[in-house]
C-alpha cells in the first residue's frame, strides 16, 4: 500500500489540485506507465489531497524484490508530479502483505507511516517500521511553563530567539527521531504555556494577535513548521516589547503580577521577590521608583478596589468579601478600607445603596 498526501502549500499548479479526479487519473496513469505490466495498481481517493495506492504484484516476485519495487514505484510517482507538475508529495508505504485481509493491515500500517510527518517533515517517502516496544512518553510539567516565563520578562533579539527555541526542542529532547505522539503532546504543551504567558504579560485589549497564538501553533502540521511558527510569534512578541518598553520594566511586571494575583493572602514582597529573582529590597525600590508608591499598598489598593465593586454589586457578607480578597481577616478588612477611604465597608455600602435609590 501506498499513500500520497498532496503538498498543497508548496505546489505551483493551482488547476491541477482543484480536480481530485483529474489529480487521481494523473497518478494512475504514472503508475501504469511505470508498472511495465510487473504489477497492478489501483488508485483510491481517500479525501482531498490524499490517495491511496494499492499495488499488487505477482505472487512468483520474490519479497525483497517486491519491497524493493514498492519503493522504487514512490522515488518515481513522487519524481515525475514534482517534475513534470511541480507538486511535491509526501508519501508513505506500508509492508508487503498477503489475501483480503493483508489490504486493511497494509493500509493502517501506511497509515501510520504517514504521522512520521509530523516529525521526519513533508515532503518525503517514509516506509513502515515496527512500533518501538516501552517508548518513552511525553511528560507534562511546570518547567516548560517557568523555562517560557522567564524568556519573555526581558527583552531579546532575533538570536536570542532562536536560541531560546533550539534550547526549548533540546531542553525535552525533541527531534525527529521522537513519535507523532510525543511530538502533538509537545507543541499542546509549548502552546499552551506560550499562550498564557503571553496574556499575562499583557494587558487585555492590547496587541491582538495574541489571541491567536495558540492556534497559530497548534495547526502546525510539521516540527519544523512548529518551530518556525514559535520563532515568528516570539519575534513579533519582542517587535510589540520594544514598541512599548515601559511594558517589559520589572515595575510593569510587577504591578500587572499584582493585579491578577491580589486575592491571594499570602502575596507579599517576599513572594514577588521569589517570583522575579530579585531582592526584596532591590524590588521595593524599583517598584516604588516606577509606580510612585510600594508594593504593599498597591496591594491593598486592588483589593479595595475589588472590595468596593464586591460591596456596591453583590449581597456578600463583609466576611465573605474579606476572605475572597485575600485579607487575612474581616477585622483587618475593615481596618484596611477605612484607612483608604475614611469609612468602613459596612458604611460604604450604605452610601452607595441610598445613593443609587
Amino acid at each position: 500500500m501506498i499513500l500520497i498526501y498532496i503538498e498543497e502549500k508548496y505546489s505551483n499548479n493551482a488547476e491541477v489540485l482543484s480536480s481530485r479526479d483529474f489529480f487521481g487519473t494523473m497518478i494512475t496513469n504514472v503508475m501504469i506507465d511505470l508498472s511495465r505490466k510487473e504489477y497492478q495498481c489501483f488508485v483510491v481517493p481517500i479525501e482531498i489531497s490524499r490517495y491511496a495506492c494499492l499495488v499488487n504484484f505477482s505472487p512468483l516476485t520474490k519479497t525483497d524484490i517486491m519491497q524493493q519495487a514498492l519503493l522504487s514505484i514512490a522515488e518515481e510517482v513522487k519524481t515525475s508530479l514534482e517534475t513534470n507538475f511541480g507538486i511535491c508529495l509526501t508519501i508513505s508505504l506500508s509492508k508487503l502483505h498477503t489475501g483480503i485481509d493483508g489490504i486493511h493491515q497494509a493500509y493502517q500500517e501506511a497509515l501510520y507511516a504517514m504521522e512520521y510527518r509530523l516529525t521526519i517533515g513533508s515532503n518525503q517517502i517514509i516506509p513502515y517500521q515496527e512500533p518501538l516496544k516501552g517508548e518513552s512518553i511525553y511528560t507534562f510539567t511546570f518547567k516548560t511553563d517557568h523555562f517560557i516565563n522567564l524568556f519573555l520578562k526581558e527583552p531579546r533579539d532575533s538570536n536570542q530567539v532562536e536560541l531560546f527555541v533550539s534550547d526549548l526542542f533540546a531542553h525535552r529532547n525533541i527531534s525527529s527521531h521522537i513519535s507523532p505522539a510525543i511530538a502533538k503532546d509537545f507543541i499542546y504543551d509549548v502552546a499552551g504555556s506560550l499562550s498564557k504567558a503571553v496574556n499575562d504579560m499583557i494587558p487585555d485589549g492590547d496587541m491582538k494577535w495574541k489571541m491567536g497564538i495558540f492556534d497559530r501553533l497548534i495547526q502546525s502540521d510539521t516540527l519544523a513548521r512548529f518551530r518556525s511558527e514559535l520563532i515568528s510569534i516570539l519575534n513579533e512578541y519582542q517587535e510589540y516589547l520594544h514598541k512599548k518598553p515601559d511594558l517589559y520594566s520589572i515595575s510593569a511586571q510587577v504591578k500587572i503580577y499584582i493585579s491578577q494575583n491580589y486575592s491571594d493572602p499570602d502575596l507579599s514582597l517576599n513572594v514577588l521577590s521569589s517570583e522575579f529573582n530579585l531582592s526584596p529590597s532591590h524590588l521595593s525600590r524599583t517598584f516604588k521608583e516606577g509606580n510612585g508608591i510600594s508594593i504593599s499598598d498597591y496591594i491593598s489598593i486592588c483589593r479595595i478596589n475589588s472590595a468596593k465593586e464586591l460591596l456596591k454589586n453583590t449581597d456578600k457578607t463583609i466576611q465573605q468579601i474579606a476572605g475572597e480578597l485575600g485579607f487575612l481577616s474581616s477585622s483587618v478588612f475593615i481596618r484596611v478600607f477605612k484607612k483608604t477611604e475614611g469609612v468602613t465597608p459596612g458604611s460604604y455600602r450604605k452610601l452607595v445603596t441610598d445613593g443609587e435609590t
